[in-house]
Parts: structure tokens; sequence; C-alpha cells
């Protein structure tokens, strides 16, 4: 018999902010197909 507990609570690995970053990043890839740069994503998260 198995058991599982689903009392335990697992923290996120990133905050909201850096999912969005993260997002942002993979996204902007995906549809340009060219890695971002640098100025783009920091004008987009001041």
């Amino acid at each position: 018999m198995t058991t599982t507990t689903t009392d335990s609570v697992v923290p996120p690995k990133f905050t909201a902010r850096q999912g969005q970053y993260l997002a942002f990043i993979y996204y902007y890839s995906k549809i340009h197909r060219i890695p971002r740069r640098k100025p783009i994503c920091s004008s987009t998260f001041v």
C-alpha cells in the first residue's frame, strides 16, 4: 500500500518576478529565434 502526504508544502523555486523574467526570455527567444539582449529585458522589468 502506498500513501502520499498532501499536507507538505513545497516552496517555489523562484519568485513571481523571476518567473516572469524566465517566461519573457523563453518566449522572446521562441518568437524571434534569437537570444534576448540584456537591454531589452532590463527596460521591461524595471
